[in-house]
């Protein structure tokens, strides 16, 4: 199982919900990437990993509302209560 995790960059903006994701996954022992968004996409890699959530999102006919947002091999699982709702039944 791989989880990608797009959340807020805990730099620029305090996100619980991101930072119980991580820790979700990391205590689990999950294999993860955390891709750090800011509201301005401050770095090139923030523009990158807006641009690619973005597109994900356009595909799969959602609309990203709030953050995280998070995948489960490439499947959109959604926000964190989702995903604490997903492992958990795992």
């Amino acid at each position: 199982m791989f989880v990608e995790i797009f959340g807020w960059d805990p730099d620029h903006l305090v996100c619980k919900p991101c930072l119980n994701a991580k820790n979700l996954v990391k205590t689990r022992n999950m294999d993860h990437v955390f891709y750090p968004m800011a509201k301005l996409s401050v770095t090139e890699e923030h523009k990158v990993n807006k641009m690619e959530l973005s597109n994900r999102a356009a595909k799969l006919g959602f609309v990203v509302a709030t953050l995280p947002q998070i995948f489960v091999d490439g499947k959109h699982i959604g926000g964190f209560d989702d995903f604490k709702a997903y492992a958990n039944g795992l």
